[in-house]
């Protein structure tokens, strides 16, 4: 079954809120973002005082927005 352009564009717009919301409330990606923040910060920064790193890690993960445009 083929959609048009349009068709696929508005099933996307109306399905990535809800994928966003599914994506905040699932304990996975919670999981994923705790070790990939960490990890990126110390590949730009280096490393640093274990305190300090889980600062900054929920800082930055504060600031991340995954929003459906």
């Amino acid at each position: 079954m083929a959609l048009s352009t349009k068709a696929l564009n508005l099933l996307a717009d109306s399905l990535a809120p809800k994928i966003a919301e599914e994506l905040y409330s699932s304990e996975a990606f919670m999981e994923f973002m705790h070790n990939q923040v960490p990890a990126i910060i110390d590949s730009e920064i280096g490393e640093m005082d274990d305190d300090l790193m889980f600062d900054l890690s929920l800082l930055v993960m504060e600031r991340i927005i995954l929003k459906a445009i």
